[in-house]
């Protein structure tokens, strides 16, 4: 009999650590994480890629969610991460947070992040990200901080932006945005910053302006006038604002607003791969063409009027091309030197 019941018990220990234990994909996701960011050389990656269950490596939290276990949480600060952040981080459905500030992280923000339909809080700050937001960031409906302060992301803040209805803290300072930003649905914004950035119009006016403990828009040139729910109240308490801008209560006042965002004509690229000469096709007028490495570090630039740029003194790899035109638009474009 007590052979029997030390059996069973060995048993339910069994199935129950093994179901303690992540699915393999988010294991795997994990894996891929550690060697798209440079995991060898980490600071810190104590318990990272061993057969101890992922709750114990450096930075991961996991939770029981319906009865099994899953990863809710990437936290990995100054840590001395390199790299870029793979699109397999979307076979980890359960995370609620990713924290990686203060690292050397690169390359363009994959598309799959909107995929992560639990996600409440991004935080990229000071890294090396660059080119576009993905649109699918609009999916992200229980986002409630979106920290991208001190990178080189560039284009503008798409109308996706209006669907994060949740969120408290939005800042993208010290980047490359432009545009007009709407942010007139986003009516529990509590702390903001739009500094050292080239946005030209902001639609503030959600009706909780006055529980707002932190508006932050200094140093943007382009920036002539903010919507707001009361001008006079804004003037008085928002003090962090360029001495340019004008706070008015209806779009009407503020012409960028006013004005349809013009739609960016096609860019063709060409051709990739390539181990040679880089061909940029457009109808827009080109300012400048810049090439980044993997890591988000600028190591080529041309300016107007050239079409073309020659990789042909690059290493192989993969690399990012920004093209900017003289309307203040820019898109970026992954190629492959060879």
């Amino acid at each position: 009999m007590k052979t029997k019941q030390l059996l069973t018990g060995i048993l339910l220990l069994t199935a129950f650590l093994v179901k303690a234990q992540v699915p393999t994909t988010e294991r795997d996701a994990l894996v891929t994480f550690f060697n798209s960011t440079g995991g060898g050389d980490w600071n810190i990656y104590t318990g990272w890629l061993t057969g101890n269950p992922v709750s114990s490596w450096y930075g991961i939290e996991t939770q029981v969610v319906d009865g099994d276990e899953h990863v809710v949480g990437i936290q990995i600060t100054s840590n001395n991460m390199i790299g870029h952040l793979p699109s397999e981080i979307e076979n980890l459905p359960y995370l609620k947070w990713i924290i990686l500030d203060h690292n050397d992280l690169g390359g363009t923000l994959p598309n799959e992040v909107g995929n992560l339909s639990h996600l409440e809080k991004l935080h990229l700050r000071h890294n090396s990200f660059l080119g576009a937001l993905p649109t699918e960031l609009g999916n992200l409906i229980n986002m409630d901080e979106l920290f991208l302060s001190f990178n080189q992301f560039s284009g503008g803040i798409g109308k996706w932006v209006s669907n994060l209805t949740q969120l408290t803290g939005f800042l993208i300072n010290n980047n490359q945005f432009g545009g007009v930003i709407d942010l007139s649905q986003n009516g529990l914004l509590d702390f903001v910053a739009f500094s050292n950035t080239q946005i030209s119009a902001i639609n503030f006016k959600n009706g909780n302006n006055a529980n707002v403990s932190s508006f932050e828009a200094e140093n943007v040139p382009n920036l002539t006038c903010i919507v707001v729910d009361d001008a006079d109240y804004s003037s008085t308490n928002w003090n962090y604002v360029d001495a340019q801008v004008n706070f008015v209560e209806t779009t009407g006042e503020c012409t960028p607003l006013s004005i349809s965002e013009k739609e960016f004509k096609t860019i063709t690229v060409f051709p990739n791969p390539t181990n040679g000469i880089v061909q940029i096709r457009t109808d827009e007028s080109i300012h400048s063409i810049l090439v980044y490495s993997s890591v988000g570090k600028l190591v080529m630039s041309h300016s107007y009027p050239t079409r073309s740029i020659d990789l042909s003194g690059l290493e192989k790899g993969v690399y990012f091309i920004t093209v900017k035109t003289l309307l203040g638009e820019s898109r970026t474009y992954p190629i492959l030197k060879e």
